[in-house]
Formats: C-alpha cells, sequence, structure tokens
C-alpha cells in the first residue's frame, strides 16, 4: 500500500509541476510577443512559485521601462522642434558687412534651447544690435527669447528712441513670464555713416570697446 500510495503521490507532484511549468512556459512566450501583462496563472512556494513571481515583476519592469522611453522619446522630438524654432530667432544672415561696419555673431547652447539670444537690424543709416540672456535654461527661457524677438518685429518698423525701445522690450519679458523670468539685454545702435554709437545696457556684460594699436593687436 506504502509502495502505491507513493507513486500515486509522484504522480500528482510531477503532473502539478509540469502544469506549472507549462503555464510559466505560455507567460515567457505572451510576454515574447509584447503582452507584459501576462502573469503566470498559480502561485506556490517552492522554487517554481518563485521563477513565477519573477516573470510576473520583469513584465511589469518592462512596460515601466517602454512607456519611459516613449515618454523620453516624446520629450526629445518636442525639444528638437523648440530648439528649431528657436533658432528661427536669430539672424539669418550672421556675418553681416555694411561699409566699415561689420556684425558676426554665434549661439552654441548647451542644452536644446537656452535663453541666450542676439540679433541686429538696420534702419535708414543706424544699424541696430541686440543681445540678451534670460535665467535659466530650457522651454521657459526660450519662450522669453520668442517675446524679446516678436518686440523687434514691431519697432523695427517704427522711429523710437532707444529708450522707448528698451521699454517695449521690458514690458514684453515681463508680462510673457508674469515675472517668474529675467532677461538682462544690451542694445546698441551705430550710425553707419557717421560712426556715432549709442547705447543702452540693461544689466548685461558691459561693453568692451577694442582699439586696434597695430600688428593685429588690439587695446581695451
Amino acid at each position: 500500500f506504502s509502495f502505491f500510495a507513493s507513486i500515486i503521490l509522484s504522480l500528482l507532484l510531477s503532473n502539478q509541476l509540469t502544469q506549472n511549468i507549462n503555464s510559466l512556459t505560455r507567460t515567457a512566450e505572451r510576454i515574447g510577443v509584447g503582452d507584459f501583462t501576462a502573469a503566470p496563472g498559480f502561485s506556490s512556494n517552492d522554487e517554481v512559485g518563485t521563477l513565477a513571481k519573477a516573470f510576473k515583476k520583469m513584465g511589469a519592469e518592462i512596460q515601466r521601462l517602454l512607456n519611459e522611453t516613449v515618454d523620453k522619446t516624446r520629450m526629445e522630438e518636442e525639444l528638437k522642434t523648440a530648439r528649431f524654432v528657436q533658432e528661427s530667432l536669430f539672424p539669418e544672415n550672421k556675418n553681416y558687412q555694411n561699409g566699415h561696419v561689420r556684425v558676426f555673431g554665434m549661439n552654441k547652447a548647451t542644452t536644446e534651447c537656452s535663453g541666450d539670444w542676439w540679433f541686429y537690424y538696420q534702419k535708414d543709416s543706424y544699424l541696430y544690435c541686440l543681445v540678451a540672456d534670460a535665467t535659466g535654461h530650457g522651454i521657459p527661457a526660450a519662450l522669453i527669447t520668442a517675446a524679446a524677438r516678436s518686440v523687434f518685429s514691431f519697432v523695427r518698423n517704427a522711429d523710437l528712441p532707444l529708450s522707448d525701445i528698451m521699454t517695449y522690450w521690458d514690458k514684453a519679458t515681463k508680462e510673457c513670464s508674469q515675472g517668474s523670468v529675467f532677461m538682462t539685454a544690451f542694445l546698441l545702435r551705430i550710425h553707419v555713416e557717421l560712426g556715432e554709437v549709442e547705447y543702452i545696457n540693461a544689466g548685461h556684460e558691459a561693453p568692451v570697446l577694442l582699439t586696434e594699436v597695430g600688428d593685429g593687436k588690439f587695446k581695451a
């Protein structure tokens, strides 16, 4: 009796083990085709049960990583679009010359978007040059540069003194950020025929005038 009882018990245990292994196999196949919510349909306290819990945790972790990858890809695409838009705010011709006056500038951001901005335009005999830097990095700072650019789309067609131009610039920056983002600015106006220079510095780095002393050397 004990012999036959042992055989029957062994058959029952092996049958249960086979069923559990088959369930793990089906779960692995479902995960392999992208169903990361698949989980074994049994629970036990042996090694096979531990393996089943590992399968379930693995599927949930893969799903989490995929969701993060999708979100990261979407954000990267949005940042690329923002970078493209911000590049359009800079002058198309970055090396401009009118008589003895030449303007050259470049901008290389450490992130996809930044608050650094420069621009120039000519109206009649005057050449206007602008340099600015919004606080912070990323899209919020880039949006402030867009607001500044829109100001000069208006004032470049109007005959305004530098003080009024800077006032419009200041109001646009303040209202667009609701006072949460600040921008330092430098506005320069050059009479290309007479060489007269006028500027307003709004918290930006002070300008430096370099004078050529010969042999390709300059002094401040």
